[in-house]
C-alpha cells in the first residue's frame, strides 16, 4: 500500500518527480547498504527480536505519516525522513528474515520453500504499478469512478 500511496501523496504535494526520486533513494540506499551488516547482526543476536523491532519501526513510521496527513502538517522533507527510517528498518528486516527462514523449514523441503517464497515475491511485484513493465493509466470517468488498471481498463471490483 505504501509503495503506491506515499509516492502519489508526495507528487500531489510537490508536482515534482525529483522529490519522488529523492524519496525512493532515501528508502532504498539504507536497505541496500545495511543488509550485509544486518546479516552479521542477525547471526549474533535474536532474529525474532530484530523482526519485532523492525516491524514496530515500520508501523510507527506509517502511523506518523498518517497522523501528519490528517493534521495537515505533512511536508516533503518529513516524508523523505520517514522513508529513510523505513529503509533502515527494511535493511535489518530483510537480513533477519532471510536468515530466519532456514530455521523454520526442514532441509529436505528447503528447495520447495525457496520456490514458494520466490513466487510470493514475484506475485507481490506484479501488483506494484510504479516501474513495472505493464503501463498503468489512471483517469476519472464521468461518474467520478477511477479508471485504474493495465491499459486503462475499468476495474470491475
Amino acid at each position: 500500500m505504501q509503495l503506491v500511496a506515499v509516492p502519489a501523496l508526495l507528487y500531489d504535494l510537490t508536482d515534482s518527480s525529483t522529490w519522488l526520486g529523492v524519496s525512493s533513494m532515501a528508502s532504498l540506499i539504507p536497505a541496500v547498504f545495511l543488509t550485509p551488516y544486518a546479516g552479521v547482526l542477525a547471526d549474533r543476536i535474536s532474529r525474532r527480536r530484530i523482526l519485532l523491532i523492525t516491524q514496530v519501526v515500520q508501523m510507527t513510521t506509517a502511523f506518523v505519516l498518517w497522523t501528519m496527513y490528517l493534521t495537515g502538517s505533512i511536508r516533503p522533507g518529513l516524508i523523505v525522513a520517514l522513508g529513510l527510517f523505513g529503509g533502515i528498518s527494511t535493511g535489518f528486516q530483510t537480513a533477519a528474515w532471510q536468515s530466519f527462514v532456514p530455521l523454520l523449514v526442514p532441509p529436505d523441503e528447503m528447495l520447495d520453500a525457496v520456490k514458494l517464497h520466490r513466487c510470493g515475491d514475484l506475485h507481490q511485484r506484479d501488483h506494484v504499478p510504479v516501474g513495472h513493465r505493464r503501463p498503468l493509466r489512471v483517469a476519472a470517468a464521468a461518474d467520478d469512478r477511477p479508471l485504474v488498471g493495465p491499459f486503462g481498463r475499468r476495474n470491475t471490483a
